[in-house]
């Protein structure tokens, strides 16, 4: 699979037709990639407002998208650990069942304990 560009992306309010009255002007919002000296280099896409108001909030999900992905990933090894317990769990007594090994005990050790400190 092909890689996004990393994060972060930012929102910038665009009005087109400033100079016309409220009810004609349009409103968007871009989605850009930013320089480490806050020049934009790369744009990644539009969002423009609708009667109901959502550009704003559908730009900012585009904007979110490469933190939305690493949160994936990182669920994606939670779960794999998460797997390998249950294997282990449900084997108990299975002298052919291979013993979870102290890193992903570790692993989900801290896990329960974020999760704790979550609620």
């Amino acid at each position: 699979m092909t890689q996004h560009t990393p994060g972060p992306w930012e929102l910038k309010p665009i009005i087109e037709n400033p100079d016309q009255p409220q009810p004609l002007q349009r409103h968007k919002w871009e989605v850009w990639h930013y320089q480490a000296d806050g020049f934009p280099d790369l744009f990644i896409g539009e969002a423009y407002e609708t009667m109901t108001r959502t550009g704003e909030a559908n730009a900012a999900l585009i904007a979110a998208a490469p933190e939305t992905a690493a949160e994936r990933d990182r669920l994606r090894q939670v779960n794999e650990v998460m797997v390998e317990a249950l294997r282990y769990a449900l084997s108990d007594g299975d002298p052919e069942a291979e013993p979870l090994a102290p890193s992903v005990e570790a692993k989900i050790r801290a896990a329960l304990a974020a999760a704790e400190r979550a609620r």
